[in-house]
């Protein structure tokens, strides 16, 4: 009779714990987000990959490789949620604003999607909406194009190179473009 007692005791107690730690990696849209960017602003490239599916690319490890490069050459400081927009059950728009330390500031939205009942950030192929960075403060903005910087600017990542991306600067009632790597 003890021994079924403490079998029944240590399955009780395998149970909370499994409890506690599903419980644990079930994250909100908006916790995943802060999860996500946290890891970043720390260098922490692994956990930012972990609440990420990037479909621009064919593997993690191609991610990886390119979120690791971007953060060795313009690391991310800062960053603020601006805005918060449900699109339906399973999607919710995020607008975040993110400092790096060349001192560039930018605006852009931030899509986090429900995956097999786990929210993650999603970087989709295919441009969402208004797909827009704004351009906040960027020193590198102005070296590409000739002028002032005070509008909006489209991105449109090129399928065949997910790291190269397309802008299109509008700006002073003009719209030029620039291949950014």
């Amino acid at each position: 009779m003890m021994r079924f007692t403490r079998l029944i005791f240590a399955i009780i107690l395998l149970l909370l714990m499994f409890t506690t730690s599903v419980s644990a990696n079930s994250l909100n849209p908006n916790e995943v987000v802060v999860k996500a960017y946290d890891a970043l602003v720390k260098g922490n490239i692994n956990e930012y990959v972990s609440y990420t599916i990037d479909e621009r690319f064919f593997s993690e490890e191609a991610a990886f490789t390119l979120y690791k490069e971007n953060h060795s050459s313009n690391p991310l400081l800062n960053y603020e949620i601006t805005a918060e927009e449900k699109i339906n059950e399973t999607l919710y728009k995020f607008t975040l604003k993110f400092e790096y330390k060349s001192g560039t500031i930018i605006e852009h939205p931030v899509l986090v999607k429900e995956f097999d009942g786990r929210w993650v950030q999603y970087i989709s192929n295919e441009p969402f909406g208004n797909d827009e960075v704004n351009f906040l403060r960027s020193e590198t903005a102005r070296e590409i194009i000739s002028g002032n910087v005070s509008g909006l600017v489209t991105v449109f990542t090129l399928s065949e190179h997910p790291s190269n991306v397309y802008m299109r600067f509008t700006g002073s009632g003009s719209s030029q473009g620039a291949l950014y790597h």
